[in-house]
């Protein structure tokens, strides 16, 4: 065993890098093949199912007398690869969907890439420094959620690998020479405003860029960092022009839109966001880690304080949902295992050193036991799985859906049948609607889905008084972490499952 561990780190020290990149790319496959599903709202019904219905030739958002407030430029890569897999014939959702998954988890190897270069940039080219870097991408490749969040179609991610371009880049001009200092800082404003276009937010972390350079005197470098932001805002703004006839209409419709409903979402106290960082990282790990993080803030200033405003902002903000800072986690990744490297160098914080080693063990127990449950995790599991279930017995382009008891939306895409096949039943409104498609001749569908029920049997009585007999087909329920989840607050958490009935018309 010494051997090999020996061995290990022989190729480690030889190649930092490519073991950090094979890592990356062992876990996310799991990823790709396990982690299937969806996890927050948006992260389906605005950037899968909105292109995959243009794809299907529905006019979403642009039926509207106002923009829709997101940027279409992510929806419309999603939009060209479902062109792409329908022109090939690719119709199965299963195969879709884990194609997709693939694409985003190899571009989120840009990010664990950046991570790695920005850490050696910071940390130097000694011994020690390449140790830190190695940390660092080993971090960035492998922290609980990100592999997971990795195959999701959330902004917050995908904007991920322009962010770390970015504040490679603004390092690399801050410490360039003035010959080639302006070019990196053009590459870093260029990433800021390609982050900008996917995630709004994003642009948090541009703007501390320009302040920085300007102290430093360094005025071609803040020049051409504007100038490669403005060009990418350009872009938005052409493309919301010929989208919507609005220059720059969609930020301007998303920022008073959200000036003016934030506080009926998910909101918080400030410090909401500091206890998730220390619950994410793992205490008392995480306190020692990110206290860390603040050591690098003179040998690493665009990137420390490009993260911390960022925070800053998120936190003052009202609307405070998880999923908002992501973009911070694999910057402070880098700023925390390179404020490590310092503070074991630093005279008065020496005597923290005799607490490294087993704390870095215990984070790497507890983040590997948040790695296998994120990477395995199905979400929306009952949800997926009946449709694909109704879309491979292959007589189901018909369906109602008794959402009573879960007033949810499903995801169509999994039947890969357009919406207007879904007959949803809810209340007495909705009864009275379903009587009068009846009436009218509208096609009749003879499978149905009921949603999280609480009493089964009262909903096969309830269709029963309409004239329709149920009988079971199959019943699917949640996956592990969502029925933990459920159990732990049932209040707030749905099991999320689904049964699947066969309907007969007297």
């Amino acid at each position: 065993m010494k051997v090999n561990i020996s061995n290990l780190r022989a190729i480690a020290s030889k190649h930092p890098l490519g073991c950090i990149m094979f890592a990356a790319i062992a876990v996310r496959l799991l990823a790709v093949i396990f982690a299937k599903g969806f996890m927050a709202s948006d992260d389906y019904f605005v950037y899968l199912h909105i292109p995959w219905l243009w794809a299907h030739g529905v006019n979403r958002w642009f039926e509207m007398d106002h923009p829709s407030g997101f940027s279409i430029i992510y929806p419309g890569a999603n939009y060209l690869f479902f062109c792409a897999v329908r022109l090939v014939g690719l119709e199965n959702p299963d195969v879709v969907m884990s194609l997709n998954r693939a694409l985003h988890a190899a571009w989120s190897l840009v990010g664990v890439y950046y991570a790695y270069k920005l850490a050696l940039l910071i940390a130097g080219e000694s011994n020690e420094g390449r140790r830190a870097a190695f940390l660092a991408g080993l971090l960035a490749a492998l922290l609980g959620f990100l592999p997971y969040g990795s195959v999701r179609n959330m902004p917050e991610m995908v904007c991920l690998p322009f962010v770390m371009m970015a504040l490679y880049y603004g390092e690399r001009a801050l410490h360039a020479s003035h010959s080639v200092g302006w070019r990196n800082a053009l590459f870093a404003g260029v990433a800021i405003g390609a982050a900008f276009i996917v995630r709004y937010q994003a642009l948090a972390f541009g703007v501390p860029f320009v302040f920085i350079f300007l102290m430093k005197r360094q005025w071609k470098p803040a020049a051409a960092f504007a100038v490669g932001a403005l060009l990418m805002a350009l872009v938005q703004g052409v493309t919301d022009q010929i989208a919507y006839g609005k220059f720059f209409g969609a930020p301007i419709q998303y920022f008073f839109y959200n000036a003016e409903h934030s506080s009926e979402y998910v909101i918080g106290p400030w410090w909401r966001y500091a206890v998730l960082l220390i619950g994410v990282f793992i205490p008392p790990f995480s306190i020692y880690f990110l206290g860390a993080t603040f050591k690098t803030v003179k040998k690493a200033p665009i990137a420390f304080w490009g993260t911390m405003f960022f925070l800053v902002v998120h936190s003052l903000l009202p609307a405070k949902q998880e999923r908002f800072i992501i973009p911070a986690l694999m910057p402070l990744c880098v700023l925390g295992c390179c404020g490590l490297m310092f503070l074991r160098d630093s005279r008065p914080w020496q005597w923290t050193n005799r607490f490294a080693r087993p704390l870095w063990i215990w984070f790497w127990i507890g983040n590997a036991i948040l790695l296998v449950f994120f990477t395995f995790h199905y979400g929306k599991r009952g949800q997926i799985e009946s449709l694909l279930y109704l879309y491979h017995h292959g007589d189901a382009q018909y369906v109602l859906i008794d959402r009573t008891d879960d007033d949810t939306w499903l995801p169509c895409l999994y039947l890969n049948e357009p919406e207007d096949h879904f007959v949803w039943i809810g209340n007495d409104s909705d009864w009275k609607g379903f009587s009068d498609y009846r009436a009218n001749g509208g096609a009749i569908p003879h499978y149905l889905l009921i949603l999280s029920p609480h009493n089964l049997q009262a909903h096969v009585q309830a269709f029963a008084q309409h004239g329709m007999k149920l009988s079971m087909c199959e019943h699917f329920g949640p996956g592990p972490l969502e029925w933990l989840l459920w159990k732990a607050n049932p209040k707030f958490n749905s099991p999320n499952d689904v049964y699947v009935m066969r309907v007969e018309y007297e």
